[in-house]
Order: C-alpha cells, then sequence, then structure tokens
C-alpha cells in the first residue's frame, strides 16, 4: 500500500506541474486572442474613421462646388 500512495504522490506531482504548464500555455493564447481582438477592434475603428471623413470631404467638396457656381453666376450678372 505504501508503495502505491508513493506511485500515486509522484503522479499527482507530476500531473500538477503539467497543469500548471497548460494554464500558462492556456494564459498566453489568451493573450494573444486579447490583443488580435483588439487589434481587429482598432481596424474597425479606423474603418469608421475614414467613413466618416470621406463623408465629410464629400459634403465639404459640395459645398465648395455650389459656392463656385454661385460666385460664378453672381459675377455673370
Amino acid at each position: 500500500a505504501y508503495i502505491n500512495q508513493r506511485k500515486l504522490n509522484s503522479e499527482i506531482k507530476t500531473m500538477s506541474s503539467q497543469i500548471v504548464e497548460y494554464k500558462n500555455q492556456v494564459d498566453q493564447w489568451f493573450n494573444l486572442v486579447n490583443d488580435f481582438n483588439n487589434a481587429i477592434k482598432e481596424l474597425g475603428d479606423v474603418q469608421n474613421w475614414t467613413t466618416a471623413m470621406q463623408r465629410d470631404m464629400k459634403i465639404i467638396h459640395e459645398t465648395l462646388t455650389n459656392t463656385q457656381k454661385s460666385v460664378t453666376s453672381a459675377q455673370q450678372q
């Protein structure tokens, strides 16, 4: 019985250290996935920003075009 108990204790120690290694590996994977998700979110933020900038630039372009047409029309009168 004593020999079996020593074998069990030895296996428990081995399994405990393997569990710690696996936990550390899972923690690293979790951090990598978190970093990846944050990078994806930042890309989404950049895309939203560029879309907003394109919309704003289109409005500015249309406003300047209309202003130029109005000035040209007023000068011709």
